[in-house]
């Protein structure tokens, strides 16, 4: 059995822990964060209405090399690509991490990118369609899929961070109530055993009283018959 100083020091020792642990969770989560909002900086170009007319890009021609590279129109990968951007932002923002849906958001966001990350896809790429995506975006399809993908691996090595932070949190707050909740019983039961022991001498208190009082009677009567026997005699 622990002694009370023993789980004090236990206490302090992972009260200290825990507090290094909420410190690295917020620092991965400020990391996670900050890749996400990167992220919607070099993907915003995606869903601006107004970027081809601005670069002065002939009509069709980017469509043409977004089909191309993607493998779907324009308008369809931005409605999925901001539907997903939003899932996960809402996944990132919760007060309570969960590995599962969030995997699931980030998978759901980089499946459009499925076609465009696929090496032999950027391969085939005519010159026509790199071309075209260079003035859409300033840059070429090959950097574009770096810079993308550094993004994503960011966001769930941050997310991953966080969550076995997290985990490690809590393992240590339920180990800490088993201890208190240890500590409890073991007063408990000392206090108990205190008691029975308090009971047990007093009981014996007062059976030795007791006895003590019936040998004085005892010994009184006696005294008494042997002065009447005196007085009879004569």
């Amino acid at each position: 059995m622990e002694t009370k100083d023993t789980v004090s020091l236990c206490s302090v020792l992972k009260d200290q822990e825990i507090q290094r642990l909420q410190e690295k969770a917020r620092l991965s989560k400020g990391g996670y964060m900050n890749s996400f909002r990167v992220l919607q900086t070099n993907t915003a170009f995606l869903l601006r209405k107004d970027f081809l007319s601005y670069n002065s890009i002939p009509e069709g021609a980017f469509e043409r090399a977004f089909l191309q590279i993607f493998g779907v129109e324009v308008s369809t990968f931005k409605r999925i690509f901001s539907l997903n951007l939003d899932k996960l932002e809402e996944q990132l923002t919760k007060d309570k991490l969960h590995e599962n849906d969030f995997k699931i958001a980030l998978t759901a966001l980089k499946a459009p990118f499925d076609r465009f990350f696929n090496y032999e896809m950027q391969k085939s790429l005519t010159f026509e369609s790199r071309q075209e995506f260079k003035k859409y975006t300033g840059m070429e399809p090959q950097f574009f899929k770096e810079w993308i993908l550094k993004d994503f691996d960011f966001i769930e090595k941050y997310m991953l961070e966080t969550i076995l932070h997290e985990q490690e949190i809590q393992k240590l707050l339920n180990e800490k109530k088993l201890q208190t909740q240890e500590v409890q019983i073991n007063t408990i039961k000392a206090l108990n055993a205190d008691s029975i022991v308090m009971e047990n001498t007093y009981s014996s208190k007062e059976n030795s009283s007791s006895e003590t009082v019936f040998n004085k009677s005892v010994k009184e009567s006696s005294l008494d018959s042997e002065t009447k026997d005196v007085h009879a005699i004569k």
